[in-house]
């Protein structure tokens, strides 16, 4: 029987439609998948397993939804929850006071309207039900949010019931508003350089003429003002000059109806959110038809947004990244970089407790390193509703294979570097020189390296009677003193390390079942009791969370119909360990990654190249191969070669 190799060189095409299946002629099939759950697809065009989340707190109440919002500064980058009548405070990964909290106007039922737009050190709000509400900062602990008091507003005067703004942003030097209950289809600018200034002389003001009534829902701005109504998108510009009374360039060139989310910037496109709920739009330029048109980015991913979207924000370092909120509680991404990958991929949450946890809103700012992402989730924790909030570990984790961070809603101890030793003594007990060591009375240490006194390397040792730069060393259970009398003669080198077996501070996972690296290698999984969790062996670095499993399902393998043989497996990594191949869910093997020479002790490096597989030889139609990381390690695919025999007779 003849045989064929398929190769998937890329995944730039992100997970496909399940009404595409039989187009195979479709550019981009074969760069695309089934299904690509808790996979990120990297500008580049690979499939990289994407990484867990940190818990930072639970919400106020945990019967109610949270609202994430960034606020980035100079000084700083802050997040605000958003609840009923309420706004707390995050920096740095944690929440600010204990907590500090200030009071807001929004009840629960309005927060996911609430459209906002921050200029320097203010934000303002709008929602068509409440006064523009204008949030400053003070210090971390001292935030003001008041009604806007607008300084020659005339008609409308935006601070009556059904004049009040829906939307609002920056342009030209101007605050631009519009959405309002009475006049839905007028858009109003400020003063240049005074924009809560709407003075009849210096402000602006224009109706968008439409052959059919409709409410502005948003505004965004980049080369001009481009606004998302409810009956189409449109566009406000000067022509490359400055917007005024005397030089506009209005127009609706798209009849499709937007829903009331807050429409983006991505690259060189406006991307908006069809009223159905269920397309993404580019709002694009076309020189083709020298006019704007509307590009559904979800028509070969019309199943991807699930119930329809609720919010969205986007990334924009490592790649660009459109991140999707959807009303059933998943966060759905879009790798959008022209010419190279143009994808759509699912990150599902909760998998290990019941099905139930629901993302519910996303917020992302600037890191140190990537844009981050927050979330707010709500989880059932050992049968009980709680609402946390989260946020996810870059995808570049460095090069310390103890950083690898593959759970969620999990927690990090850190015991802290390595500290060179510069003597011991052949004594009862040793003695051990570490200039400027940080170590207390009874910390559990291990030595490592050490010349010449190698009997004590890579044990674990209690500190006892320690001084600034000396301490001694006792049996790990701390009963008995090290004798090293009879030891080797110590003549260079060596470190010691802080070590624990014990992780505190897993009280909001209490009763449920984690997943734990220690140390870049995994270990057997623990629950949670009295919050926290007492592992198997000493590690220096440790995280614990809740599993997530991702799963690449690359298309059916061709021809189509014809009964097909899969046998082998070439699947190309970069910087991974650990996966599993297979036909199904039944037939998955384990792909090896620790090699005769690898020390037991340690876990195997992260490899880059080529694995191969043999898989269960099986003949059937679909020609399914499924490749699953349910482990807390990284998967990162470039490329997947699959060998075939096919029977040809029919």
């Amino acid at each position: 029987m003849p045989k064929q190799d398929k190769i998937f060189t890329d995944f730039s095409g992100g997970e496909y439609s399940p009404k595409l299946e039989g187009r195979i002629d479709t550019p981009g099939y074969y760069k695309s998948c089934r299904e690509l759950k808790a996979f990120i697809v990297a500008g580049q065009g690979g499939a990289e397993r994407g990484p867990g989340t940190v818990f930072v707190e639970n919400g106020k109440t945990d019967a109610d939804k949270i609202r994430l919002i960034p606020f980035e500064l100079a000084s700083g980058n802050y997040i605000l929850e958003l609840g009923d009548q309420y706004m707390r405070f995050y920096k740095d990964h944690a929440q600010i006071g204990a907590p500090y909290e200030i009071v807001t106007p929004w009840v629960l039922s309005d927060l996911f309207q609430i459209k906002y737009k921050q200029t320097k050190d203010a934000m303002y709000f709008w929602h068509p039900g409440y006064e523009t509400q204008k949030l400053t900062r003070t210090t971390d602990t001292n935030w003001t949010i008041a009604n806007v008091a607008w300084a020659g507003a005339g008609v409308p005067d935006f601070t009556t019931a059904d004049n009040r703004p829906g939307a609002g942003g920056f342009f030209d030097q101007r605050l631009w508003l519009a959405g309002t209950n009475n006049n839905p289809e007028y858009i109003w600018g400020s003063k240049v350089g005074s924009i809560e200034d709407f003075n009849s002389t210096d402000g602006l003001i224009f109706q968008v003429y439409y052959d059919k009534r409709f409410k502005i829902n948003w505004l965004a701005a980049k080369n001009q003002i481009v606004f998302g109504a409810t009956k189409g998108e449109g566009v406000l510009s000067g022509g490359g000059a400055p917007i005024s009374s005397t030089n506009l360039d209005l127009s609706v060139p798209s009849p499709i109806g937007n829903a009331d989310i807050q429409g983006l910037v991505v690259g060189d496109i406006f991307v908006s959110f069809h009223k159905g709920l269920k397309k993404v739009l580019a709002f694009q330029y076309s020189n083709d038809v020298q006019s704007w048109k509307p590009v559904d980015l979800t028509f070969l991913s019309s199943h991807i947004l699930g119930d329809g979207i609720v919010e969205a924000d986007l990334q924009v370092d490592p790649d660009t990244i459109l991140w999707c909120v959807t009303s059933d509680g998943q966060l759905v991404g879009f790798t959008y970089e022209p010419g190279a990958t143009m994808a759509w991929h699912c990150r599902t949450i909760g998998q290990t407790i019941d099905g139930n946890d629901k993302v519910e809103s996303i917020a992302i700012m600037a890191g140190t390193t990537e844009d981050e992402i927050w979330i707010s989730v709500k989880r059932k924790v050992n049968g009980t509703t709680k609402r946390f909030i989260e946020y996810f570990k870059p995808r570049n984790y460095g090069s310390d294979q103890k950083d690898c961070y593959f759970v969620d809603c999990g927690l990090t101890l850190d015991k802290g570097a390595a500290y060179d030793i510069s003597g011991a003594t052949n004594a009862d007990p040793i003695v051990i020189s570490c200039t400027g060591h940080p170590f207390s009375n009874d910390d559990k240490v291990q030595i490592t390296s050490v010349g010449g006194l190698t009997e004590i390397n890579n044990l674990v040792f209690t500190v006892k009677n320690k001084a600034a730069d000396t301490f001694e060393l006792y049996s790990e259970d701390g009963t008995n003193t090290i004798d090293g009398t009879g030891y080797g003669t110590y003549t260079s080198g060596g470190a010691a390390q802080e070590v624990t077996k014990t992780i505190p501070g897993l009280d909001h996972l209490e009763g449920e079942t984690v997943q734990v690296l220690a140390d870049g290698a995994t270990h057997p999984d623990e629950t949670v009791n009295s919050g926290s969790i007492t592992l198997d062996r000493y590690a220096n670095k440790i995280h614990a969370g809740l599993g997530y499993v991702s799963e690449l399902k690359p298309m059916r393998l061709t021809p189509p119909g014809a009964k097909k043989a899969a046998f082998k497996a070439i699947i190309r990594v970069y910087d991974t360990l650990g996966c599993k191949i297979g036909r199904s869910e039944d037939t998955l093997k384990t792909i090896t990654f620790r090699k005769g020479d690898d020390p037991m002790d340690s876990a195997p490096p992260l490899f880059t190249g080529d694995k191969t597989k043999i898989l269960t030889h099986s003949w059937d139609t679909d020609g399914d191969i499924l490749i699953v990381q349910d482990q807390p390690l990284p998967l990162n695919i470039a490329a997947l070669i699959i060998q075939t025999e096919v029977n040809t007779i029919s």
